[in-house]
This record gives C-alpha cells, structure tokens and sequence, in this order.
C-alpha cells in the first residue's frame, strides 16, 4: 500500500529537519538529449515538487523568463549549460551517453557537479521526479539521500 500524503509530507519535513541547510538551496532536475539539455522549469510542474518539497528552488535563469518554458520545460543548447549551475542535480542522459553529458564544454565547471552533488545517469530517479507520487518520492529520496546530504548539512 503506497504512504498516503500524510506520510509523504512528513518524510519530507523529516528530511528538510535532518538537513536544514537545503532550504534556499538551487537544484534541478535535467535531462540530456540529441546533444541538449532539458530541465524542469515551472514551480507548478509536477517535476518540481521534490525540489520545491525540500525547500530549494530552481535557478533563476530558469524561472524568470531568460529561457523560454515550454508545458513546464526548458531546451538549452550545450553553450547555455551554465543555466543548469545549481546546489543539487538530479541529470539523465535519454540519448548518447553519460560521458557525453560530462564532455559538454562548460558540464564539468558546473558547481554541483565539483562538489559532487550531482546523480547522474538513472532514468529511473529522474522518471520518479518527472511523475512524483508518494511512493515515487519515496523511493526517490532514498536514492538521493547520499547526494542530498552533501548540499544540506
């Protein structure tokens, strides 16, 4: 039987208890395909809920027009990859491989990718994002954890 709400909204202020330092915090949740990048950009997307759960936000080159949102989206091309810096990302690549996503010029100066706050590669955790429901964000956060402590404590 999956959590119901109340259990969900508890992990998460459990979590947002454990590691305070998330909150204001910039991550993101981003895809890489046919040589660009996506990302959730709408506050409202369903996408965003994880995020915004845990008290971070998107950055603001993603939300206050600079980049045009498109059913809750954003497509940069590989120059515009600095858009994507941020405290946490979750990045998936949907064509090539994660190595090409980690050879774009300019991925690698990413601040969440040098610290290491970066999960890369798993289709499956982004998925979960992208159609968040209790039990999705469950799994979701165990997944994450370790990358998320690495932001929030």
């Amino acid at each position: 039987m999956p959590p119901s709400d109340d259990e969900d909204q508890k992990r998460f202020a459990d979590v947002k208890e454990k590691l305070p330092n998330l909150a204001g915090k910039i991550g993101i949740v981003s895809q890489f395909a046919q040589g660009s990048f996506g990302a959730v950009a709408d506050p409202e997307d369903p996408g965003a809920s994880f995020i915004y759960d845990l008290g971070m936000k998107f950055p603001d080159k993603l939300t206050d027009g600079t980049v045009p949102v498109d059913k809750g989206r954003v497509a940069l091309s590989p120059e515009n990859v600095s858009y994507l810096a941020a405290d946490f990302m979750v990045i998936y690549n949907r064509t090539g491989s994660i190595e090409e996503v980690e050879n774009t010029p300019g991925y690698k100066d990413l601040p969440q990718v040098n610290s290491g706050a970066t999960l890369a590669g798993d289709e499956a955790v982004v998925a979960g994002l992208n159609n968040p429901t209790s039990l999705s964000r469950a799994w979701v956060l165990d997944k994450t954890m370790p990358t998320l402590e690495k932001v929030g404590k």
